[in-house]
């Protein structure tokens, strides 16, 4: 997963490249999409990277948030996901 950064990168920085002045409006609303859907994915996996981590136990705080907390909500998550309907 971790391999997948780069490119979204890439993508996200040939979208502000084409955000420079010079375009038309469609292709600008274009341009907006793209960088907007790569930040999108740029958020999902480092979602599923620190998802992965705290499954492993690795998760270390970040923004305030304590671990237990984090474990609680994540143990709490895999429950209800495993309920049968």
């Amino acid at each position: 997963m971790h391999e997948l950064r780069t490119p979204i990168g890439g993508v996200m920085g040939m979208a502000s490249l084409l955000m420079m002045p010079g375009l038309d409006p469609t292709q600008q609303r274009y341009a907006k999409l793209m960088q907007g859907s790569a930040q999108t994915l740029l958020l999902l996996v480092n979602d599923i990277l620190d998802l992965a981590k705290l499954e492993r136990g690795q998760f270390t705080r970040r923004g305030g948030v304590r671990l237990d907390i984090a474990r609680r909500d994540a143990a709490q998550a895999g429950h209800l996901g495993s309920r049968s309907t």
